[in-house]
């Protein structure tokens, strides 16, 4: 029996960043945080073109820490490979992290 070992090599990056506000603005509410992420790959690096890029705007609200946190975020995605069904869009999440 023959075993093929196919091996791809992937490149990419990510970014990103929160600030707390209210530091800055007084009105801006002490629990929520603000924060935006970029990140950029290429599956197969031999394989000009096939960047896959996401863009995110954040918003955390902290009830007790990262213990218990509410997240809602807006993505905008796009991919160079025209053979995926979606080559961009949006995309809107919310999501609620409770840890013990």
């Amino acid at each position: 029996m023959m075993t093929i070992v196919d091996t791809t090599t992937l490149k990419g990056y990510y970014v990103q960043a929160g600030y707390f506000f209210h530091n800055v603005f007084d009105w801006w509410p002490k629990h929520l945080e603000m924060a935006g992420r970029h990140a950029a790959y290429r599956p197969d690096n031999s394989i000009r073109q096939n960047l896959q890029d996401e863009t995110t705007v954040a918003f955390n609200w902290f009830f007790k820490g990262h213990k218990n946190k509410l997240t809602s975020e807006f993505s905008y995605f796009s991919f160079q490979d025209k053979t995926l069904p979606l080559e961009a869009g949006w995309r809107f999440r919310i999501q609620w992290d409770i840890s013990l």
